[in-house]
């Protein structure tokens, strides 16, 4: 199941990288100064952001369509 979900995955990866690029890129062609605090922020939030959302994609919810007892 989670094999099937892999193309979902990269491709939000593909759109939030361009979607993170265009600013920056104009940010340098108008001359704005590039400020590094976002950067290292981003950089150390990456692996627990990834992980959270791999903890909460495969966590066991209950389905209302299966009862028990």
């Amino acid at each position: 199941m989670l094999t099937l979900a892999m193309p979902v995955f990269v491709l939000f990866s593909l759109v939030a990288v361009i979607d993170g690029l265009v600013p920056r890129e104009l940010r340098r062609w108008g001359g704005g100064r590039e400020s590094s605090f976002v950067y290292h922020h981003a950089k150390r939030l990456m692996a627990p952001s990834i992980a959270m959302a791999w903890v909460v994609y495969t966590r066991p919810y209950p389905c209302p369509c299966i009862r028990t007892g």
